[in-house]
């Protein structure tokens, strides 16, 4: 993580050093629009290499966004995408 010496220079950067290499981030979506791509993007840039994976479980999105989810998962490696339940809550999404 980011002390308070070195914030200035990782400002944007998840992860600096090995202290969360192969973590899983677990992301719920349900409508969230943009902030969705943006926020897939910063997980899965470049400067995240040490992160295990994304998985990103799709609480019933619109069909549009649900398909494009698919195409990036297919890219993706690191992107784990849990589909097919509908909107069951954050709670219930995350587990």
């Amino acid at each position: 993580m980011v002390n308070k010496t070195d914030a200035g220079a990782q400002r944007g950067t998840f992860c600096r050093d090995d202290a969360l290499a192969g973590a899983s981030v677990v992301m719920v979506s349900y409508h969230t629009g943009a902030v969705l791509w943006a926020a897939v993007e910063a997980v899965l840039s470049p400067d995240q290499e040490g992160m295990a994976e994304l998985i990103l479980v799709d609480n019933g999105n619109s069909p549009a966004v649900a398909a494009e989810l698919a195409r990036r998962a297919e890219r993706e490696p690191r992107l784990v995408l849990v589909t097919g339940h509908g909107n069951v809550g954050f709670a219930r999404a995350c587990n």
